[in-house]
């Protein structure tokens, strides 16, 4: 996988509301956005907050987000039908660590300015 991350901007005639790809907390999307671009794929738009934490602090928003995820096997694992008990929580923690190696790439990125699209 690479390693490169980079923070684009993105231009869009629509307004509206996302979910930050970092932190997951509501960001309102604007003509002109911030997107976190993976080989040039998008995984998503950056909130305001993540923007101006920097790569570090934006870095541990994600592995709270990667706590609270994990925290959901353990306090939901009763609300899971049972057919569906043995691998919603595998499922539950591949994201989890989804987001510790995304957390671990944000932290280590050079460039915090995006550039232009």
């Amino acid at each position: 996988m690479c390693t490169d991350l980079k923070l684009v901007v993105r231009c869009q005639d629509d307004v509206g509301q996302d979910l930050c790809c970092l932190c997951a907390r509501p960001c309102e999307l604007v003509t002109v956005r911030i997107s976190l671009c993976d080989d040039d794929a998008s995984r998503g738009y950056v909130c305001q907050e993540c923007l101006e934490a920097g790569p570090r602090r934006a870095a541990a928003r994600v592995r709270r987000r990667a706590r609270e995820t994990r925290s959901l096997v353990r306090r939901g694992r009763r609300f899971f039908p049972p057919r569906l008990r043995q691998w919603i929580p595998e499922i539950i923690c591949d994201y989890a660590n989804y987001l510790e190696t995304l957390a671990g790439r944000v932290e280590k990125m050079t460039s915090w300015v995006p550039a232009k699209l």
